[in-house]
């Protein structure tokens, strides 16, 4: 048997050294690095905290137009040549008008706005149009 035990160990003597000799992969595969090494690196990069982006400091821009909504109606029948009338907007901007109306407020702000219409004469009011162009369209 002690031949038998020789030839066994010899063996594995000789599997282990061309294990370390020509790797433990097949000849196509290639490593680089030590294995252990890059599962280290790989557990330190996954213990570290992820990394918040740097705030934007371009400004956004606004494509957005304001939203106006009607809050005190001027009265469908008036012989008022200087009627009040509110509007919200969601946002400051411009005021501009359109018809046969015109204010001296120029400049709406977020929330409510109350302006007195300067018509140019007696009629309806229903021509009457208020845009609001905010800053950032």
């Amino acid at each position: 048997m002690p031949i038998i035990r020789f030839y066994l160990l010899s063996l594995i003597v000789l599997l282990a050294a061309s294990f370390l000799i020509n790797g433990c992969g097949d000849a196509d595969d290639s490593y680089e690095g030590d294995p252990i090494e890059v599962l280290e690196e790989e557990a330190e990069e996954q213990k570290k905290p992820e990394e918040e982006p740097p705030p934007d400091s371009s400004p956004t821009s606004d494509s957005a137009p304001p939203v106006l909504k009607e809050v005190t109606a001027v009265a469908s029948r008036t012989n008022d040549t200087s009627p009040s009338y509110t509007f919200s907007s969601n946002e400051e901007g411009l005021i501009s008008y359109g018809g046969l109306c015109d204010s001296n407020l120029s400049i709406a702000t977020n929330g409510n706005n109350f302006l007195i219409f300067k018509t140019k004469g007696d009629g309806s009011y229903a021509d009457c149009v208020i845009y609001v162009t905010d800053s950032e369209s």
